[in-house]
């Protein structure tokens, strides 16, 4: 038994061992450290998306009829309130 208990503790260890292997982070051994830094201030250029492209967009893929397309338009065009929670979902999904 005391072989039996010996035999089952190195198995233990051992399995132990490798399955610690297996959750280990992945390191990069051959890749040298660089202290440079991207620049933070650079930005992704803007969006440049026309009206007349996202509505084509819009009834070519989506189904949208002009009725519905006209309506989000004039939603939008005729409304300072509703600009301005587009502006504050933009800038918090920046």
């Amino acid at each position: 038994t005391l072989e039996t208990a010996t035999t089952t503790t190195a198995t233990t260890s051992a399995s132990s061992t490798s399955m610690s292997q297996l959750f280990m982070a992945a390191t990069l051994e051959t890749a040298a450290a660089t202290s440079e830094s991207p620049d933070s201030s650079v930005m992704r250029p803007p969006i440049n998306l026309k009206w007349d492209q996202v509505a084509t967009q819009l009834r070519d893929s989506f189904g949208y009829s002009d009725a519905e397309i006209e309506a989000y338009n004039s939603q939008v065009e005729n409304s300072k309130d509703t600009l301005l929670k587009l502006y504050k979902a933009m800038q918090m999904a920046r």
